[in-house]
Formats: C-alpha cells, sequence, structure tokens
C-alpha cells in the first residue's frame, strides 16, 4: 500500500524545528551575554556564553539524535522523543546545580543564560512542529 501525502517528512519536519528554534535561541544568548555583560562585567559575559553554548549543544544535539529514530513506528518515534527531552532537562539540570557553585563561573548567570536559551528553544521548537503537516496516516487506499 502505498499513498502520496503533500506533508513533508519526519527530516524535514525535524529540519524545520532545527531552523525555527535556532536562529531565537542564539539571539536569546546574544542577548543574555551582552545583559550579563553590562550587570556583571567580563566573567559575567563568560558565564552567559557558556550557558547559551551549553543549552544550545543539548538541544541541538537532541534533534540530531531523534534523526536517528525518526523513520521507525509513530509510537517508539514518540517514546524516543520524550526520552531524549527528558535525559536533557535531567543532565543540563544536573550540569547547572554541578557549576552552580563553582568559583570559576558566576553560577547564576550561567543558570539563567542556560534557563533562558531553554525556554525560547522549547517555545520555537514546539510552534515549529505544529505549523509542520503532520499526515496523521497514510491515506490509506485499500488493503
Amino acid at each position: 500500500m502505498t499513498a502520496a501525502h503533500s506533508g513533508p517528512t519526519r527530516p524535514a519536519v525535524l529540519r524545520d524545528m532545527m531552523r525555527g528554534a535556532l536562529r531565537p535561541s542564539v539571539a536569546t544568548g546574544l542577548v543574555a551575554v551582552l545583559v550579563a555583560a553590562t550587570v556583571r562585567g567580563p566573567l559575567g559575559a563568560a558565564a552567559a556564553a557558556l550557558g547559551s553554548a551549553v543549552a544550545l549543544a543539548f538541544f541541538s544535539g537532541g534533534l540530531w539524535a531523534m534523526s536517528k529514530v525518526v523513520g521507525t513506528e509513530p509510537l517508539v518515534a514518540m517514546a524516543a522523543a520524550l526520552a531524549v527531552y527528558f535525559a536533557q532537562i535531567i543532565v543540563i539540570g544536573a550540569l547547572i546545580l554541578l557549576l552552580y557553585g563553582a568559583p570559576w563561573l558566576d553560577g547564576m548567570v550561567f543558570a539563567a543564560a542556560v534557563l533562558a536559551v531553554t525556554l525560547v528553544w522549547q517555545v520555537v521548537a514546539i510552534r515549529a512542529y505544529r505549523r509542520s503537516r503532520q499526515p496523521v496516516y497514510d491515506g490509506g487506499h485499500g488493503d
């Protein structure tokens, strides 16, 4: 049974999510660096840059991991997406807690930058996903 559909493929959806999330998240990171530089000086700017880079790496890495399972059954892909997301949140939370008290790092600025970039990434990635046209079924033309 083959059916043509005009909606994007799953890899295209992940590509759209990456494109949709990357620019606003990088912009948020840059704003965090500028604000931190103004308020906390060069060390604050460095902490904000590190926090932004960590968040960007985690969430773009998550989309990369998802690209490895997108061809599987939809329920497997959704379970994998949930597992990747929970793993990201747990690891990034642990990293924030681990680095929060580091004497060489402004922990508050680091955590704030991670949080800001994470929130922006999640909002725009979800928006990009919702705007993608996902086929719900294969258009089955008989069995």
